[in-house]
């Protein structure tokens, strides 16, 4: 029979043996000369010891204060579970109505987006090319440092305790420019045209840009509720219940051997005629 005299298979022969108390020469021949054996039931073992380090159960004194305190973690654990999967719902609703105005909004995006173009088209087809003055006069108001005609405020609401954020587009009135000369010889029709639908389309972009990060936040809100309603669902009530019933158990057989001893402590004395 071929021995294998490698250091570190005799490592682990002897880890084996000195756990599992192997005493068998045999056992060691037949491990040394299988390695293969060898590694496979190292593996087992160490997976049944992490499965025995694993516990169903929490490691507490059988008594009835433990069992008393036991209970009403229980009934907190059930009522928190109770509470989530609410929320969960409640998240769900609104995360379907999100993601269906969401659709709706980007579908509507693309016409008013075709819209826009076909009018500038049509602007510059009328009134000629009007793109020098506009970008002449964003340069002019940023030097000048005047506010913007178009801004977004942001308001918050309260969704079972998630935060979603409101953007509500502001137009201001400014002051007068040379944008507005623009269009004053011909096609002033066509440029009005065009701002108006650019103004709804940027409302449209500022909706939808709310709508994506309420379904973002929702989303990430949704799967953290249903980790927690998991966990305590597979978890941490199935491991208190356990708990309870080893209490139990452990202190019926401390009855049962309460009761024992003290029929066998009147056996005896009606054994030796002691009253």
């Amino acid at each position: 029979m071929e021995l294998y005299n490698d250091t570190k298979i005799i490592a682990q022969l002897f880890r084996i043996a000195e756990i599992i108390d192997i005493q068998d020469t045999p056992v060691y021949v037949d491990y040394l000369s299988n390695p293969e054996k060898l590694s496979d039931d190292l593996g087992v073992f160490l997976h049944i010891s992490f499965l025995n380090m694993s516990s169903d159960r929490h490691d507490v004194f059988a008594s009835r204060t433990r069992e008393r305190e036991f209970q009403i973690r229980y009934k907190a654990a059930v009522k928190a579970q109770g509470l989530l999967k609410n929320k969960a719902d409640a998240l769900n609703v609104r995360f379907r109505l999100t993601l269906k105005e969401m659709i709706e909004c980007k579908s509507k995006l693309g016409d008013m987006m075709k819209d826009a173009c076909i009018s500038v088209a049509m602007a510059r087809r009328t009134a000629g090319d009007y793109s020098v003055t506009v970008i002449n006069n964003v340069y002019k108001n940023a030097s000048e440092n005047r506010p913007a005609e178009y801004r977004v405020v942001t308001k918050w609401e309260n969704v079972v305790g998630v935060h979603l954020p409101i953007f509500e587009p502001t137009a201001l009135g400014s002051k007068p420019s040379m944008t507005d000369l623009v269009g004053l010889a011909k096609g002033g029709i066509g440029l009005s045209e065009v701002k108006r639908k650019h103004r709804q389309l940027l409302g449209y972009l500022v909706k939808l840009a709310q709508l994506q990060t309420a379904f973002i936040s929702l989303d990430n809100e949704r799967k953290l509720i249903n980790r927690r309603v998991n966990a305590l669902e597979n978890v941490i009530v199935p491991k208190i219940q356990n708990t309870i019933k080893y209490i139990q158990d452990e202190l019926e057989e401390k009855e049962r051997e309460e009761l024992y001893r003290i029929k066998k402590v009147i056996a005896i004395k009606k054994a030796v005629g002691v009253k």
